[in-house]
């Protein structure tokens, strides 16, 4: 189970080590982009190595073995068995309200995607950014006048 975190562990580790060692040293973000980009390979590689199906012989064992219960948790269970065994009948239910919250605000959050700010084709971007160097140039020429 230890590899089901290598993502998001390992991802903000990787992240974080990334830009502290680099931010000073490599200004071009497309560096950045690489490293991380090879490190989540790397773990990539990791990870699928390290993932295998359990053996046959392994899983029937698991499967066979007796669990072991203890005194207090019979007594428990002899106390309250009726609520135990409903709770066990209501649990699914609980999280299928939960899922279908999600789901209706991710289909909330979605449209709401398109209406940010910002420029979604590259023809825009670049026409701002020709527009905001030209602005920037006829600042600096005024300030240099001055």
């Amino acid at each position: 189970m230890g590899f089901w975190t290598l993502g998001p562990i390992l991802g903000s580790l990787v992240a974080t080590t990334v830009s502290g060692n680099t931010l000073g040293r490599h200004t071009d973000w497309r560096f950045r982009l690489h490293v991380s980009g090879f490190a989540g390979l790397l773990v990539f590689v990791i990870a699928l190595i390290g993932l295998r199906e359990l053996s046959p012989a392994l899983r029937d064992h698991l499967k066979a073995a007796p669990a072991a219960i203890g005194k207090n948790d019979v007594a428990y269970l002899t106390a309250h068995g009726g609520e135990v065994a409903e709770a066990a009948r209501d649990n699914p239910r609980q999280g299928q309200t939960w899922w279908w919250v999600c789901v209706a605000g991710q289909l909330l959050f979605l449209p709401c995607v398109f209406l940010t700010a910002g420029r979604w084709h590259p023809r825009r971007v670049h026409e701002d950014e020709r527009a905001h160097n030209a602005l920037v140039e006829r600042e600096l020429a005024a300030l240099r006048e001055s």
